[in-house]
């Protein structure tokens, strides 16, 4: 779920950046709850990246044993789940503020 709402969120930001004027603020206020979440998946997805990166520098590693690499990789990919239901949860979140 994370990665399509952070797909939403850019496809909204990209659609504020091409829209003007009145038709602008109604697109605003229609995904308001997207639109306050930008920033959060933005980071969130920034973070998620490096620790992908890193999880991928483990997966290669020659020198690490298998259980070695399988206890930084579970570890990793807790982070990133972490990150990623806080997101999650954010976006959820500004939806309940507004109903």
């Amino acid at each position: 779920i994370f990665y399509e709402s952070a797909n939403l969120a850019t496809q909204v930001k990209n659609k504020l950046k091409d829209l003007k004027g009145d038709e602008r603020a109604e697109y605003r206020e229609q995904n308001q709850a997207i639109v306050q979440a930008i920033p959060y998946f933005k980071s969130s997805t920034k973070v998620i990246r490096k620790l992908n990166k890193r999880r991928n520098l483990i997966y290669e590693n020659l020198v690490m044993t298998g259980k070695e690499k399988e206890k930084e990789l579970r570890v990793i990919d807790d982070m990133i789940l972490a990150r990623a239901k806080q997101a999650n949860d954010r976006y959820a979140q500004y939806i309940k503020e507004l109903e």
